[in-house]
């Protein structure tokens, strides 16, 4: 009896992560103004692991696909100098429904998951490129007082 209660448990678990929920985006990712060629640079190396694939689509613009076996999602990743934006596509097999009518836009959960980790990858390249950055300005600063001092 315990088996059978733990196997409804578990498909319960199982499907209630295939459930559709709100397509919600991610917030833009704001940062200090770097030059928009770093940025353009960055967003690709940091969501690669992850088996995003990007491609540009335009000036400022990537467009950033995940395939698996049965299923794929794009996405449009936005950048200027001070700001990333990340918004669907397109999709294959994940759920999407455009909610008219008044209804919620819908999608497989996991979207969200997906999304909100891609940003947090690109928040954390751009902020640790400006952390080394400025820890390297502050470096030769000190260096060229170093020089005047002699």
């Amino acid at each position: 009896m315990k088996k059978i209660i733990v196997a409804l448990l578990l498909s319960l678990i199982h499907l209630s992560a295939l459930a559709e929920s709100a397509l919600i985006e991610q917030p833009p990712i704001e940062f200090s103004p770097m030059p928009v060629d770093t940025v353009a640079k960055l967003i690709p190396m940091a969501i690669a692991g992850r088996g995003w694939v990007t491609r540009t689509t335009g000036p400022g613009h990537y467009e950033a696909k995940i395939d698996r076996q049965k299923f794929w999602v794009a996405v449009d990743i936005a950048y200027t100098d001070r700001q990333v934006v990340i918004t669907y596509l397109d999709s294959k097999n994940f759920g999407y429904r455009n909610g008219g009518g008044g209804m919620p836009t819908t999608i497989h959960g996991k979207y969200s998951s997906w999304t909100h980790k891609m940003a947090s990858d690109i928040r954390k390249a751009i902020l640790t490129y400006q952390v080394n950055s400025s820890a390297g300005f502050k470096a030769s600063q000190n260096n060229s007082a170093d020089d005047a001092d002699e």
